[in-house]
């Protein structure tokens, strides 16, 4: 009697949970790797944790997967498994061709538009999507360990009498999390990974393209809950898929030791409290909800939509060529909005405004915002810092009948060159931007404004 879909699956994953016969998992992971079936990383992925490997196949590829694999337990040892125990003949004939589209994990070991910290290659900072997470957890590629986590306690284990260290997960924060990315929601701060510095960890990074490769044991020590939400949110909606590429984490990737990331812990947590007190500066505010307009609204131009990003990673990684919060602040700044109430016929007409305005500097600079990596190379178009100078000469010029002739005339009168740049240092702010670069920026433009008799 042959075993069903069901069964076969059990004794599948069987094979790999109860197996003491290393020997035999080595034959096998030989026959799976020299016949094309899947790579040495994916095989050992399929050893480390069948259930979740088997989870990302359904149906037909899911059969497959399992055909293949009892076709190479036969050959080994058929007293094991057979593919006659489980296949009619009809089905070994429609099997035995079928070549599955086996994902490649050795893809998640490599990271693009890294950016190293320091120069001692164990800092970097990179951009990770929804997608990329949520295949990095299902894949048993990034893991947790409860010694380094915040939320974790000490619990006595019954069987051994020994104490240990338990992860606590609040599943209504991952719940409430994934619920927030699948309703693109969610406000994008910082994850952080590190790879452990142990013998048989590999790490190697190429500052030519900026991609970062490494192998060995990579954990979470901050961001558990929102690997989590990733994972859930990404496979619980697969028409999201799209969406989710595009949903992206600041992530810092460190290379260290057992102290040195817990001394590394231990300076987060110090600096917690800290971090608490300024929760009041994260209000919904005036020029936030501006700029939330302006990304919403149909007149303004693509450029400036998918310009405008959360942080300076992304700015340096040539994803966009506006900070969000410098932004915001330069919108106050100018405008004089601080936190009271505006009226949301005056909010809508600034947004409308700024929208305008910075569709117009988009249409003067179409060719190089369309580039920004040469655009950054070459010129100072894309500093950080710049937004501070253009809401001041959109205050300026605004309601004046000939506010183009007059905004062409001064970005003209400006030496645009790299080698011309007011900053002659990095244009991307790493954290905290800089009020004396602030200043600079602005009292230019205000030079300059005079000078062009505004």
């Amino acid at each position: 009697m042959l075993l069903n879909k069901e069964q076969i699956i059990d004794r599948f994953k069987g094979i790999f949970i109860n197996s003491t016969d290393k020997k035999f998992i080595l034959n096998l992971q030989d026959y799976i790797v020299s016949h094309n079936i899947m790579s040495i990383v994916n095989y050992k992925t399929v050893t480390k944790s069948p259930n979740k490997f088997l989870e990302l196949y359904q149906d037909e590829e899911l059969i497959a997967i399992m055909f293949k694999f009892i076709e190479g337990i036969e050959h080994i040892n058929p007293r094991i498994l057979k593919i006659a125990d489980c296949f009619n003949v009809a089905e070994i004939n429609k099997y035995k061709y079928f070549v599955p589209e086996v994902f490649d994990v050795k893809k998640l070991h490599i990271f693009k538009n890294v950016y190293p910290k320091l120069n001692n290659n164990k800092q970097f900072s990179f951009l990770l999507s929804v997608e990329d997470i949520a295949m990095l957890s299902r894949y048993g590629v990034i893991r947790v360990d409860a010694n380094f986590q915040r939320q974790s306690r000490l619990i006595r284990n019954e069987i051994t009498n020994t104490i240990m260290r338990q992860i606590q997960c609040n599943p209504g924060r991952v719940e409430t999390i994934a619920n927030l990315l699948a309703d693109n929601k969610y406000y994008f701060d910082e994850i952080r990974f590190n790879l452990m510095d142990e013998e048989d960890s590999v790490l190697s990074y190429n500052s030519e393209d900026n991609t970062l490769y490494w192998e060995g044991d990579c954990v979470i020590p901050d961001g558990n809950h929102r690997r989590l939400a990733c994972e859930k949110a990404y496979f619980d909606h697969p028409e999201l898929k799209e969406m989710f590429r595009n949903q992206k984490f600041s992530v810092s990737f460190t290379y260290l030791t057992t102290d040195e990331l817990k001394r590394m812990i231990e300076q987060i947590w110090d600096i917690e409290p800290i971090r608490k007190q300024q929760k009041s500066a994260m209000k919904t505010n005036n020029s936030n909800k501006i700029i939330d307009s302006i990304l919403r609204s149909n007149n303004a131009d693509d450029i400036l939509k998918n310009g405008i990003v959360n942080t300076g990673i992304e700015i340096r990684a040539y994803q966009g060529f506006i900070i969000k919060s410098i932004l915001a602040e330069a919108i106050e700044d100018s405008y004089n909005i601080d936190d009271t109430v505006l009226a949301k016929n005056k909010q809508i007409e600034l947004s409308e405004w700024i929208t305008e305005f910075y569709n117009y500097i988009i249409e003067l600079w179409v060719d190089d915002l369309s580039d920004l990596k040469t655009v950054r190379k070459n010129t100072w178009k894309s500093s950080a810092y710049l937004p501070f100078g253009l809401m001041l000469l959109s205050k300026e010029v605004r309601g004046k009948q000939n506010w183009k002739e007059i905004t062409k005339s001064i970005i003209e009168k400006i030496d645009w060159d790299k080698s011309a740049a007011i900053l002659k240092h990095d244009q991307v702010p790493k954290s905290q931007y800089s009020t004396k670069d602030k200043k600079v920026m602005l009292d230019f433009f205000k030079e300059v404004m005079k000078n062009g008799i505004i």
